[in-house]
């Protein structure tokens, strides 16, 4: 395992030293940022002609059609805008525009048809749509305004007629890290001022939901706002469908993680496996109507999604095998709902430590997604690549079916970089205690672009037969000074099942450090989040050893 290490041996490692490492410069503030650290809905441009046409169209009680995205963020950023106009107008027509699937924007002939035969005056799209070019004249022809309220990098020719309102065209505002139902905060925000309202207070709990579910980049001050907003208490999720998802998932002190792992997923599942009738269900609850039955929906969905994840895993197992001296997984399937490609191709990935394309093939393409450590830009200079949008490290990918064999030929000879970063490394037995201590209370902080510290511990030597399996495939190896933690530890099994209990074993690992309480008694530990992150070889004693 190749590691650099973040801090050099004679620097202090702190909490404030680590966040400044991150380039957070006021570490008091970023703990605590006062509302002045709200950026002004006015830095944004075009958001005057945006919010006027808003008011215009709320005056003359126009007919509203709001596209929903088809993810967390899509949901929070459509239910948001569309709630606000009520507040304005309870009699307003407002349409929501629900997606088949992981459909996008006004992309989907289905949502234009409906939008003309609704005889919209206006259409919002929010965390979407500045790339939606070719569709615009489609609808504003027909004497529509089109308000874009989004958050992505735009990737092709941008929307020239419609309003556009997007943090990464607009130069004054610096958090570029924003999610769109961010954007859409700032919209009703302006609207708010040019009617004398304060409306958009109501949905601050949202702004922060979605900086989880996005995967936004949480170093910004403004974005840590919005974190704090909902994390700090409970009661501040005013969301009625959201407070009681909370309450049946979260324990009091809940993390961004805890969000991410046990709330998003829910909703998410829903897109993906749900029927319109469940996503509505969504929706109704998110207006305070039957949150029991939602809540059931969302469990039901996500335990659906994780069934259909494993059959089609199991489904496809021989092409995987097949592709063991490939230094990257490419699955083309017919059979694989699209919006299960990037789930798939994740798992994939986890399993097999090597990126992966899951995808179909259309034409002299596979169209789908990837999901893996070699960097999408990497990717997206290749020759065989047709296509690349998205994420650094997940994103949807194009690619010539006639020259797979030569893109293989070109990731196997590659060259990447998979050094790990981590925050410092010691000996097995030299680890310090302030190690645990100085994190200790602080899992609140940790997100996207804010990793936990993580310590590379290197040269423990134990006993297999010191290796504990717990409920879960938990695995837990105590030491004088700390214990090991890895939860769901199957492969970590399978790679010490040769070995006899009587055997040592060397262990080098990454881990996070917490000071772990049950029943009173504190213990340090460090949990391992991944197979990658640990190493395992019999230790043999040698004559240079004993010296």
């Amino acid at each position: 395992m190749k590691v650099e290490n973040l801090f050099s041996p004679y620097e202090s490692i702190t909490l404030d030293s680590y966040l400044r490492a991150y380039g957070i410069d006021n570490v008091d503030k970023y703990l605590d940022p006062p509302k002045e650290v709200l950026e002004s809905c006015w830095l944004y441009d075009n958001m005057r002609e945006c919010a006027n046409t808003i008011k215009y169209h709320i005056l003359e009680k126009s007919n509203f059609y709001i596209v929903c995205d088809a993810d967390t963020d899509g949901i929070c950023s459509s239910f948001m805008i569309y709630r606000y106009l009520k507040l304005h107008d309870k009699n307003l027509k407002v349409r929501l525009g629900l997606q088949d699937g992981k459909e996008r924007g006004i992309e989907t002939e289905r949502i234009r048809n409906d939008i003309k035969e609704y005889e919209a005056n206006i259409v919002i799209i929010p965390d979407g749509g500045t790339n939606s070019v070719l569709y615009e004249d489609d609808l504003m022809d027909l004497g529509m305004d089109i308000c874009i309220l989004d958050h992505h990098d735009p990737t092709d020719e941008v929307c020239k007629r419609a309003i556009v309102v997007n943090n990464m065209m607009s130069p004054k505002v610096t958090n570029k890290s924003l999610s769109g139902t961010g954007v859409t905060f700032k919209v009703c925000q302006a609207v708010d001022q040019l009617c004398n309202t304060k409306y958009s207070n109501k949905f601050i709990d949202l702004v922060g939901i979605s900086i989880v579910s996005d995967s936004m980049d949480i170093r910004t001050y403004e974005n840590r706002w919005f974190l704090n907003y909902i994390l700090e208490d409970k009661e501040n999720i005013r969301n009625p469908f959201f407070y009681e998802l909370f309450d049946a998932c979260l324990k009091d002190d809940y993390t961004q993680r805890d969000i991410s792992f046990k709330i998003v997923p829910k909703l998410n599942s829903v897109i993906r496996c749900g029927t319109k009738e469940d996503l509505r269900a969504i929706y109704y609850a998110m207006m305070g109507k039957d949150i029991d039955k939602a809540i059931e929906v969302g469990t039901k969905c996500h335990n659906e999604q994780v069934k259909r994840v494993e059959d089609i895993i199991k489904h496809h197992k021989d092409q995987i095998d097949a592709q063991e001296n490939d230094n990257i997984i490419v699955i083309s399937s017919r059979e694989v709902p699209k919006a299960f490609n990037g789930l798939c191709a994740g798992k994939i990935s986890d399993m097999t430590n090597k990126p992966c394309i899951m995808g179909k093939e259309i034409g002299d393409e596979i169209l789908g997604s990837y999901r893996g450590y070699i960097p999408s830009s990497q990717l997206a200079e290749l020759p065989q690549v047709t296509m690349v949008k998205g994420h650094s490290h997940a994103c949807g990918i194009g690619l010539r079916t006639s020259d797979l064999a030569s893109f293989k030929d070109e990731i196997n000879n590659m060259e990447v970089d998979t050094t790990k970063e981590v925050t410092y490394s010691f000996g097995a037995n030299n680890v310090p205690k302030g190690v645990f201590e100085t994190f200790d209370g602080y899992d609140w902080i940790w997100g996207k672009e804010l990793e936990a510290p993580s310590f590379y511990v290197h040269g423990l030597i134990i006993k297999k037969k010191d290796i504990k399996v717990l409920k879960g495939n938990t695995i837990k190896i105590e030491t004088s000074n700390y214990n090991i933690v890895m939860f769901g530890g199957g492969k970590f099994l399978e790679q010490i099942k040769d070995y006899g209990d009587d055997d040592s074993l060397i262990i080098n690992f990454i881990g996070n450090p917490s000071i772990n309480v049950w029943k009173g008694h504190k213990t340090n530990q460090f949990q391992v989040n991944s197979i990658e992150d640990i190493e395992v070889e019999k230790y043999t004693e040698t004559f240079e050893d004993l010296m």
